[in-house]
């Protein structure tokens, strides 16, 4: 069967280039699973940011604070020797947080 090359990519990214790399299937699923949860957020936030209502553009300042620090610790891992699997860990920290404030039902209007 034949990875997508971004899949691989991606597992090429998760693991600190002076640490060795687990290229077997399972790591390929997990990095194919990791993948799809960043294109997935991706997708939602596109979609929310064409569909943003009045009041949600208050309420969208909390989680732009919460993407900036995370973008922040982002950049830091990556200025610690290029440290891709702190890096990754502050993106899925921003994830979860940005798909809380995606899936809320309502966004309250102040």
């Amino acid at each position: 069967e034949k990875e997508d090359p971004m899949v691989i990519r991606y597992l090429l990214s998760s693991v600190h280039y002076r640490r060795p790399l687990r290229y077997d299937q399972n790591a390929l699923d997990n990095a194919k699973a990791e993948l799809k949860r960043i294109r997935e957020v991706m997708q939602k936030i596109t979609y929310r940011k064409n569909h943003l209502g009045q009041g949600e553009v208050a309420s969208a300042q909390t989680i732009l604070a919460t993407f900036d620090q995370k973008l922040r610790d982002f950049e830091l891992a990556m200025d610690d020797d290029f440290n891709t699997a702190n890096a990754l860990s502050a993106l899925f920290e921003m994830i979860k947080s940005v798909n809380q404030y995606l899936d809320l039902d309502k966004v309250d209007e102040d």
